[in-house]
């Protein structure tokens, strides 16, 4: 009786362990997926680690950078893009006040390269306050700034010169609320390598209402076409004084000699 009770024992032991090995078959399996699953991991992270190995060797970084993002990639490609293309860029400024006669000539000499010259590489203000536009002239960034205004140098009415730094302030002291130096010191600070060209019209009348004289006006024509003559040969910056010199010698803008020389 007693070895029956034993292998009955011995049976039903084995039994449920059977039954327990059935029951821990599923979660074996379950297992080795999780296992694959794991393994799979560190592989990704291989292969986003070698992608992002790949995009640096591509961007051509100095050996103490650290990678660079594709966004950082794509905007350096744009500007080495924007910085092929851009043209030689210029800005002119016509200070004064259209109400008053002869002072109108720089908005005068605005208003009309308006209407010819291009946008994207030419930058065109007429103002009575030159200080409220130095944000503007700072971001545009021109190569070459021309200032156009009457002036009181003890020229003929009409007369073009080309105003040096030291005679500014005694020339324009009683034209602007704030001296035209300052304007000039204040773009010099951020744009040290912007030459700023200021040219005088020589004024006679200047009362409110007075219409423009006939000779400054004329001046006006000139210094227009000088610029556009400049502009469209591309000779801007070679070029400028010598039309400025045959502007104020003669007041004959002879710009055609001139590119020939």
């Amino acid at each position: 009786m007693g070895e029956e009770n034993g292998n009955g024992s011995e049976k039903s032991f084995l039994k449920k362990i059977t039954g327990l090995k059935e029951k821990l078959k599923p979660v074996k399996e379950g297992m080795k997926t999780v296992k694959e699953k794991v393994f799979i991991i560190p592989v990704k992270l291989h292969l986003k680690k070698k992608g992002k190995n790949e995009i640096a060797k591509k961007i051509e970084l100095p050996k103490n950078a650290k990678p660079a993002m594709p966004e950082i990639k794509k905007l350096f490609e744009k500007y080495e893009n924007i910085s092929m293309e851009t043209e030689f860029r210029f800005a002119v400024l016509g200070i004064g006040n259209d109400l008053k006669g002869d002072d109108g000539i720089g908005w005068y000499v605005i208003d009309k390269l308006k209407n010819i010259l291009p946008k994207d590489n030419v930058l065109l203000m007429k103002t009575a306050t030159p200080e409220n536009h130095v944000k503007e002239i700072r971001e545009f960034f021109p190569s070459i700034l021309i200032i156009v205004d009457s002036a009181s140098f003890g020229g003929s009415p009409g007369q073009i010169r080309k105003i040096e730094e030291h005679e500014i302030q005694r020339i324009f002291y009683s034209t602007h609320t704030t001296p035209l130096t300052i304007f000039m010191k204040l773009l010099k600070q951020d744009l040290p390598s912007t030459r700023i060209v200021v040219l005088g019209i020589q004024k006679k009348q200047t009362m409110f209402g007075i219409p423009m004289l006939s000779d400054v006006k004329k001046s006006g024509d000139k210094i227009i076409k000088m610029i556009c003559d400049l502009h469209n040969s591309k000779t801007m910056e070679k070029g400028l004084d010598g039309a400025i010199t045959e502007l104020s010698s003669n007041g004959t803008p002879s710009i055609k000699k001139i590119f020939r020389k």
